[in-house]
């Protein structure tokens, strides 16, 4: 709710949540959307959201279910995912919301 407020007095402050809400997306997408936003030097978001039940269902017809566990695992699968991009090995996530095999060694994200 802060955010209008401060829109409304500032012209020079960059502001935002910085935010990507992680139970409408995969593991993967959410991986190669931060790949991505690292390229530019303006962007990268810098935490995980659940949303809210009725979002996630509704908005985007998705299962809400477990919110605490599926976020660990989500952020597990993130660093799994990642890891194998720095190491260059194929990720195989299987796990109780999350399961994929990619061998996507040929995406290299911008080194920290």
């Amino acid at each position: 709710m802060p955010l209008p407020l401060i829109a409304e007095h500032t012209r020079r402050v960059q502001f935002g949540t910085a935010i990507a809400v992680a139970f409408a997306r995969s593991p993967m997408i959410l991986a190669h959307t931060r790949g991505i936003c690292r390229r530019n030097p303006a962007g990268d978001y810098t935490g995980l959201g659940t949303q809210v039940k009725a979002h996630i269902e509704r908005r985007f017809g998705m299962t809400w279910e477990a919110p605490a566990p599926k976020l660990r695992e989500m952020i597990q699968a993130l660093r799994a995912i990642w890891d194998g991009w720095a190491e260059r090995h194929t990720t195989q996530l299987s796990g109780q919301f999350y399961q994929a095999h990619a061998d996507d060694t040929f995406f290299q994200p911008r080194p920290d």
